[in-house]
């Protein structure tokens, strides 16, 4: 028999080294497939990344040519003038401007003189001779301005200046206004998921023009409709701002008008203007999981197959476990319950009286009753200790069935018990759940030849009024009970009944 002994105990350590190695060896497999899937995830995202900065570079040199050929347009209307030898602010070279307006996507234009004195499509004289565009373009560079708004046309333009050169001296200046608007024109609305948002921004945050977007969000800045992510953090965000200032590109996750984006950013004309692109998570997700995706299912499969194996192993250890709890837990039941009585006994008691004080009952009010039975010791000597024990079985039955299986009820001495009532909100309700425990012992027969009809002197407490603490609720309904045989027992009395004579007896 010590030999069997031996041999099964020598057969579980060794199930149990392989059930170890096994562990060890699947979980370094599922970490080196974990690690492999990470490094596809990451070139799955690294590829998408690649494609939306191709298509963001391929919208900033569309919107580049589109100013290169109106800026091609006005040189050659400067260059015609200056053959002509004539004047540049002229009726006739006006027409002309206008005429070259009405033909293309500008919205206005002007002629100016060298000193800067300016005749516009509208009609409109003005002095420009401070205007940015001016003072590079008679110094013979053509210039294109920052975006502003065009005050005649009420739009975001640029100003595409030429100068008019004759005999190497700038004798005027050829400007065109070129309206941003025409940058929504370059990106389709359904492109991608159809969710992608399109802006092109000044230096300074301000959004010009967008597609995706609502208009109204035109004029205003950028940088009031982001906010950080869990994936991002402020520091971003603070980053594309000297980015703006810098001439830099970059991307981050963000907050967009609440939903969550990745935003890419580019300058266009050497940074006085930004093309921004962001776009859905799910659109970013979906196209990287098209690049990992066949390297996913895979993986998931090989997952699988270890996890399998490993539920196994858990699902043994854990019914082993269940077991062993319900064995634990039928042993602890039997080293809490009173055999006679079928309710808890007095140490179990108070322990689940007071776990619930100090937890869900912190911010409740409760009701702790002692019922102590009346002339039980002369019941044990005319009619018997076996009787007096059916009285006590008898009783924890009708406790169990007269209250609610979350209160709290049991036998704490011989002819002794406890009911602990939980959630009594109302003074009503103490008075009700009070005349309850009172009513237990209505009609309450015992034996069926003899049909003692047993009572009990009843002492109730609140808590937290009455005590904090079980000892505290126990003393003070002890002293409710002392109160109930004083008035000639078989009835309830709260503990503090001649200090509150609100408080009455049940």
């Amino acid at each position: 028999m010590e030999q069997g002994k031996k041999r099964r105990k020598r057969n579980t350590a060794n199930i149990a080294q392989w059930v170890i190695l096994s562990l060890v060896l699947f979980g370094y497999l599922v970490f080196i497939l974990v690690s492999y899937s990470n490094d596809i995830k990451k070139i799955g995202y690294k590829n998408v990344d690649e494609k939306l900065w191709t298509h963001i570079t391929q919208v900033g040199n569309t919107f580049m040519n589109e100013i290169t050929y109106m800026e091609g347009i006005a040189e050659t209307f400067a260059t015609v003038i200056a053959s002509n030898g004539g004047k540049t602010v002229t009726e006739e070279n006006l027409e002309i401007l206008k005429k070259l307006v009405a033909d293309s996507d500008a919205v206005s234009g002007y002629l100016s003189d060298a000193e800067g004195q300016a005749l516009y499509c509208s009609g409109k004289q003005a002095d420009v001779s401070q205007q940015p565009g001016f003072t590079r373009a008679i110094t013979k560079i053509s210039q294109w301005s920052e975006i502003f708004i065009d005050t005649g046309s009420g739009v975001y333009v640029i100003a595409i200046t030429v100068p008019v050169i004759e005999e190497n001296a700038v004798t005027g200046v050829v400007s065109i206004l070129y309206p941003v608007s025409h940058f929504e024109n370059l990106v389709k609305k359904g492109e991608h998921d159809g969710k992608t948002r399109y802006m092109l921004l000044r230096k300074d945050g301000t959004i010009t023009s967008c597609k995706g977007m609502a208009a109204d969000v035109k004029g205003s800045s950028i940088f009031d409709i982001l906010s950080p992510t869990s994936k991002s953090s402020q520091s971003d965000i603070d980053k594309f701002v000297r980015a703006l200032q810098n001439g830099k590109k970059g991307s981050f996750w963000c907050m967009e008008s609440g939903e969550n984006r990745k935003l890419f950013y580019q300058p266009v004309n050497n940074g006085e203007w930004y093309i921004v692109e962001s776009f859905t998570q799910n659109f970013i997700n979906n196209q990287a999981r098209r690049i990992y995706g066949n390297t996913k299912t895979m993986m998931i499969q090989i997952m699988s197959a270890v996890a399998v194996f490993f539920a196994l192993v858990v699902v043994i250890i854990s019914l082993n476990r269940m077991v062993y709890k319900k064995q634990n837990r039928e042993l602890q039941n039997k080293a809490e319950t009173d055999l006679l009585t079928g309710l808890l006994n007095k140490i179990a008691t108070q322990k689940h009286i007071e776990e619930y004080l100090e937890t869900d009952g912190q911010d409740s009010q409760a009701m702790l009753c002692v019922l102590d039975l009346d002339n039980f010791k002369k019941i044990n000597d005319t009619l018997g200790h076996a009787f007096g024990d059916q009285v006590l079985s008898t009783l924890g039955t009708r406790v169990r069935s007269e209250f609610r299986g979350t209160d709290i009820f049991g036998r704490i001495g011989g002819d002794e018990f406890i009911v602990f009532l939980k959630d009594i909100r109302t003074d009503e309700i103490r008075c009700k759940e009070a005349e309850r425990v009172a009513g237990l012992f209505e009609n309450f027969k015992v034996g069926d030849y003899i049909n003692y009809s047993p009572t009990a002197s009843i002492g109730a407490a609140m808590y937290p009024k009455d005590g904090k603490t079980f000892e505290e609720l126990y003393k003070a309904a002890d002293k409710g009970v002392y109160l109930a045989k004083k008035r000639g027992k078989n009835q309830l009395c709260f503990c503090d009944e001649e200090e509150n004579p609100i408080s009455k007896s049940v």
